[in-house]
């Protein structure tokens, strides 16, 4: 999803400065040509970019899906091996927060100063819960759509401007 939001950023600004440049945004000497050239194209590379942001979003959600179909096989088996071993092997993944979801949306920031939100740390931990509780929110409207009786394409379609 960083690739699909980095590159319309990126080529909203260039075009962004091509306007502001005026007449002279279209002149080679202001490299605005160039980096239109190279850059623009990455919006749509491997694919359109509200696909990419969709794909991904349902490879979370099958993610969530895992993790709470694990953490209820841990509690009926008094967490068996098996699930302890998939939930080590989740540890350290780029996605190892949608385990710990529900932690996550319970948790406050620590900061008590400006200072503590330079930090990498605090950071990365508010995305992770920032991510955590946008997927948990989407999974219970996706839920609450089906079963108000909406077909699950018809709720994914109206979540999708929330996705993308």
């Amino acid at each position: 999803r960083s690739k699909a939001l980095c590159s319309r950023i990126t080529a909203d600004g260039i075009e962004v400065c091509r306007r502001a440049c005026g007449g002279h945004g279209y002149l080679a000497a202001s490299g605005l040509p160039e980096l239109l050239g190279t850059n623009v194209q990455n919006v749509t590379v491997e694919g359109e970019n509200f696909m990419i942001a969709q794909q991904t979003t349902r490879g979370l959600l099958k993610l969530v899906d895992e993790a709470v179909h694990m953490t209820l096989r841990a509690q009926s088996e008094q967490a068996s091996l098996s699930a302890v071993a998939t939930s080590a092997a989740m540890q350290g993944s780029d996605t190892d927060y949608i385990f710990h979801a529900a932690e996550a949306r319970a948790a406050r920031c620590s900061a008590s100063a400006a200072n503590d939100f330079l930090s990498p740390d605090l950071q990365c931990e508010a995305y992770r819960q920032r991510a955590a509780w946008l997927l948990s929110d989407l999974k219970s409207r996706l839920e609450e759509a089906e079963k108000a009786g909406v077909a699950y394409q018809d709720a994914w379609n109206a979540a999708c401007p929330d996705v993308i």
